[in-house]
């Protein structure tokens, strides 16, 4: 995990009850404090963190073969993460096997609804093939959770409407957290790219999005915007917590609009 603080690293590494806490990369700067405007130093380093059986020669045994040590907390950290990320994926598999893709419902599908299902399975069971995996993933999107329409409009916290081409909510799973984004696609013929980063910039405007009746909250933070023949694409995320009570409010989210899809609502 890399880390900046005000607090210096007591060394390379450091004993804590039955843990051994490497400290690696050590690199000082000065950064500005939001609070005073003065500058303040820092430090930034990895942190790696290693179950340990304290023993009265632990520190020794460590400093003696310092490498060999830190690369056993490095390991231990990236299986940590990708048994997190796996735990995530076999969850969204499981819950589409179950209620999503069984007989009756795969029945009822008509063959290109299937593809579709197939891919998102796929890209679920594909995950530990990402370059980043398991620091940086990105988890594909359900498919009901992709939206579009002629009349496709976000209607932000302040009343604000923006019409939309095309509206996706994607999942990123960025050093050491879950990250929700939402990617919204207008004509750029219509907005302007400085308008919409002003407007995406407030918070009190962005913490509250309605797209077809559902409201996103808490996408706060502007990432990029992207234009690309035409179209003005504005990326903006929130940061959810690992905790299993998100993880099933997302899983649960993602259950009534795929419900709504295959109940046959139509939006007009």
């Amino acid at each position: 995990m890399r880390i900046t603080s005000i607090q210096k690293p007591p060394g390379s590494f450091e004993i804590a009850g039955s843990s051994a806490i490497f400290y690696d990369g050590i690199t000082e700067g000065t950064e500005i404090d939001g609070s005073t405007g003065k500058s303040i130093q820092t430090w930034t380093y990895d942190q790696y963190t290693l179950p340990v059986h304290p023993s009265l020669n632990l520190s020794a045994r460590i400093a003696s073969a310092y490498e060999y040590w830190l690369n056993l907390a490095k390991q231990h950290e990236q299986d940590e993460e990708a048994s997190k990320i796996r735990e995530y994926r076999d969850k969204l598999l499981d819950d589409c096997d179950k209620t999503f893709c069984n007989a009756e419902q795969w029945a009822k599908m008509e063959e290109a609804e299937q593809s579709i299902w197939a891919q998102y399975k796929q890209e679920l069971r594909d995950i530990s093939l990402q370059p980043e995996f398991p620091y940086n993933v990105v988890f594909p999107i359900a498919p009901a959770e992709k939206f579009g329409g002629d009349h496709l409009t976000a209607i932000m916290a302040d009343g604000t409407e923006i019409s939309l081409l095309s509206a996706e909510q994607n999942a990123i799973y960025a050093d050491g957290k879950r990250c929700l984004s939402l990617e919204l696609c207008v004509d750029a013929n219509t907005y302007q790219d400085q308008k919409l980063r002003e407007l995406f910039s407030e918070p009190n405007k962005s913490k509250s999005i309605t797209i077809e009746k559902k409201e996103y909250k808490g996408f706060t933070e502007l990432v990029r915007s992207v234009y690309e023949s035409g179209k003005i694409t504005i990326i903006i995320s929130q940061k959810a917590d690992d905790d299993n009570l998100k993880l099933q409010e997302q899983v649960a989210a993602q259950q009534e609009a795929i419900s709504i899809l295959m109940g046959g609502t139509n939006n007009g």
